[in-house]
């Protein structure tokens, strides 16, 4: 349909609009919208993202359907309707199918590329169409709405560019949308799904830093990834953690509890008052919270003062309590949340609104949106300008996330000072212990929990056999002998995962998160690890014969031991990995990045290196032979005493790389590159050095006999002690100068 037949229709459509505004049912627009959505439904099940965004682009933007003309006029049936959030609504719901498909795939850039869309479509020209006017008209108050900013949050997932300070605190901006009963069920969903994967992100991130850097030496560029404050992070969280029961939070929080049982409304106000002030030392803080929070506090619900205390009413009353200190009229902040904070210190108000939640768990969702609330309003204002409160945030971030999440920080004594008038810090270490559902021996066969959250699960010896676990987390999961044998566990969170002695052959792993896991003594025989993540993992006699590891990032993995015979490692980042001892046997290694990588005593025999990097790696002692080497980078690496009998190792650069004493015999070594590379002592018997660039390298002792050397400049390599006996490409007179250089010549 042209834009001039959308002109005259629309003059025809308006026309009778003005005599019966209104007239179609509501019940035949509501079949017109779920006509829409189930046209996305179906794009999102069968169509690639590509295609997804070029119907979306039609449908909203110029009012057509390439595919369904049913589609097309249920969208002009909306338009002719004239009601800006019946449109609203059908356009949100739309958004958030495709969205909430396409996050739970971990694709992202198609999310970034439908908010282009939108920001391009609402900033379009006027066109002589009055519908297509009024549609774009709609888009672009859209654009300009806080439901776009809503959207817009799920467009930064998978993408660095970050355009707001108020971006590092998007899991309690999520909160306000999915606890938000009028937003869309696909959008509440994935809000959901988010907030909590960032939350125990963080959490883990916490638990790692602490275990990481509470020690003799820190590492302490790892700060910034848990804080953006000038802030010890260690020193803060041990007095957090106390070293006695009776001065924590905790314990407050119980004894509080128990005091309130069978109270009047009028004695649980004034205990809560002094419940608030327990644990509080700053006596500024402390006038702030009696002069202003108190006198709010008497004043909540006097007509039920003389009720008994039930369930219901302590709820309100925690509420009101959490809105006087951060929001009251749900948009700017309260007196007394800029009074503590300004005056005062953050602690104190996070302590505060800690406590409330400790004795009301349900009013954990209220604390959310309110400082959603808060995040909203200061967003508005230049990071700089804000640092007082971005301080409240983080210390909020890190007391919340010790106090009510399932870590617990244990304070261990490490130094003995003696008797100390004062607790010292110093002498003691954090340990974390991260905590979750408890599975132990469990039958799952074959069971589907894709998707789940299973971090920190104990599922030591549970048979999950068959199990599809694609896509779950995983994460600080104890696996040991468990049987995941069979299983699907492709994408899956399993970050620092216990899988020692697991069962794990033939299972699916492709593009999952293994990095830092424990799979030691695992048995992984033919499975699948394409693309797989497994930085810094612990494989150390891992069976892996027969797995596939293509394009694995394997990066200072510890294989030393393992069995790595005929396993496929195309492309596979193998730089700083320790493989000593492994058997690899019949690998194919081609184009791996063996850069680091310590191979010492390795069994390379039949293993296909082709244009691997070795650069830098060690190889004393491995056995190479019948290796293929073809065009592979051996820079700089250690080989002595190797042993590369009838390898090919044709068009290699071997430049400065040490082969002392190396099995070299009947290797192809034609039109290699060996500057200034050590062969002394090395076998070089029947070798072809054919057209090899050996400038300044160190023949020193080594056996050339029988050696091909047509083309080979030998006269420009150090050769004192070397053996030459019965060579092919050898002249007369390049005997000779061998010979003046201390070789011996026979």
């Amino acid at each position: 349909m042209t834009e001039r037949m959308l002109a005259d229709r629309s003059d025809l459509s308006l026309s009778s609009n003005s005599q019966g505004e209104h007239q179609q049912d509501t019940q035949s627009i509501n079949q017109d919208r779920e006509e829409i959505y189930h046209f996305f439904l179906d794009l999102v099940k069968n169509s690639s993202p590509e295609s997804i965004i070029e119907e979306f682009q039609q449908l909203f933007v110029y009012c057509h359907s390439y595919t369904r003309p049913s589609v097309s006029q249920a969208i002009y049936n909306i338009i002719f309707y004239n009601n800006e959030e019946v449109f609203r609504s059908t356009f949100k719901r739309c958004c958030y199918i495709l969205v909430n498909n396409w996050s739970s795939n971990r694709l992202y850039k198609p999310i970034q590329e439908l908010i282009k869309v939108l920001e391009r479509a609402s900033s379009s020209q006027e066109t002589l169409s009055f519908s297509l006017n009024r549609l774009r008209n709609w888009l672009f108050n859209f654009v300009n709405s806080s439901e776009y900013q809503e959207l817009q949050l799920f467009a930064s997932f998978g993408s660095e560019r970050k355009d707001s300070w108020s971006q590092r605190y998007t899991s309690y901006l999520l909160a306000s949308q999915y606890l938000n009963a009028d937003n869309p069920l696909e959008q509440r969903e994935i809000a959901r799904k988010l907030a909590h994967k960032l939350r125990l992100k963080f959490k883990f991130d916490l638990a790692m830093y602490v275990s990481r850097c509470d020690r003799p030496v820190r590492e302490n560029n790892l700060s910034s990834s848990i804080t953006q404050i000038q802030v010890d992070v260690i020193h803060l969280i041990k007095t957090l953690v106390p070293k006695h029961l009776s001065s924590s939070f905790n314990y407050y929080a119980e004894i509080f509890s128990q005091e309130i049982e069978n109270i009047s409304y009028q004695d649980f106000k004034k205990s809560l008052q002094k419940y608030f002030i327990l644990g509080i030392n700053n006596k500024n803080d402390i006038q702030i919270i009696q002069s202003h929070l108190f006198k709010k506090i008497d004043s909540l619900y006097a007509e039920k003062n003389s009720d008994k205390l039930k369930f219901d009413l302590c709820l309100r009353t925690c509420k009101r309590a959490i809105e006087f200190m951060t929001t009251e009229n749900n948009n700017k902040p309260s007196d007394i949340f800029i009074l503590i904070n300004t005056q005062g210190t953050s602690t104190t108000i996070v302590f505060l609104l800690l406590k409330i939640i400790l004795i009301c768990k349900h009013a954990q969702s209220h604390l959310d949106i309110r400082i959603a609330t808060l995040i909203r309003y200061y967003e508005k204002y230049p990071e700089e300008e804000c640092q007082w409160f971005i301080k409240f945030l983080e210390i909020f971030k890190l007391v919340f996330a010790i106090y009510t999440d399932n870590i617990q920080y244990n304070l261990v004594k490490v130094k003995n000072h003696g008797r100390e008038p004062r607790l010292n810090l110093d002498a003691y270490r954090l340990f974390p212990q991260l905590t979750g559902t408890d599975l132990r021996n469990t039958d799952l066969t074959g069971a589907q929990i894709h998707g789940d959250e299973l971090r920190s699960a104990d599922l030591r010896g549970a048979n999950l056999s068959g199990a599809d676990l694609s896509r779950a987390d995983l994460s600080l999961a104890k696996l040991s002998d468990a049987n995941l044998s069979g299983s699907v566990l492709d994408e899956c969170e399993l970050t620092v995962a216990d899988l020692n002695r697991a069962n794990l052959s033939g299972a699916s792993l492709h593009k999952s998160d293994l990095r830092r896991a424990d799979l030691q003594g695992a048995t992984l025989i033919e499975a699948c690890l394409t693309s797989g993540e497994l930085r810094r993992a612990n494989l150390q006699n891992a069976q892996l014969n027969g797995t596939l590891l293509d394009r694995a990032d394997l990066s200072y993995a510890n294989l030393a031991g393992a069995n790595l015979s005929h396993t496929e490692l195309h492309d596979a980042n193998l730089s700083h990995a320790n493989l000593a001892g492994a058997d690899l046997t019949g690998a194919s290694l081609a184009g791996a990045n063996l850069t680091h990588a310590n191979l010492r005593g390795a069994n390379l025999s039949n293993a296909n290196l082709c244009e691997a990097n070795l650069t830098n790696a060690n190889l004393t002692g491995a056995n190479l032979s019948q290796v293929n080497l073809n065009h592979s980078q051996i820079r700089r690496a250690k080989l002595e005493a190797v042993n590369l009998s009838n390898a090919s190792v044709r068009r290699v650069v071997l430049n400065d790389t040490s082969l002392k004493d190396a099995n070299l015999t009947r290797a192809d070594f034609s039109y290699s590159q060996l500057l200034r590379s050590d062969l002394s002592g090395a076998d070089l018997y029947q070798v072809l050095l054919r057209h090899v660039n050996i400038r300044d390298a160190k023949l020193d002792g080594a056996n050339l006999k029988r050696t091909n050397l047509f083309g080979t400049n030998i006269n420009q390599a150090k050769v004192r002690g070397a053996l030459f006996r019965e060579n092919s490409g050898f002249s007369f007179e390049a005997r000779a100068v061998l010979a003046r250089q201390g070789a011996i010549v026979r």
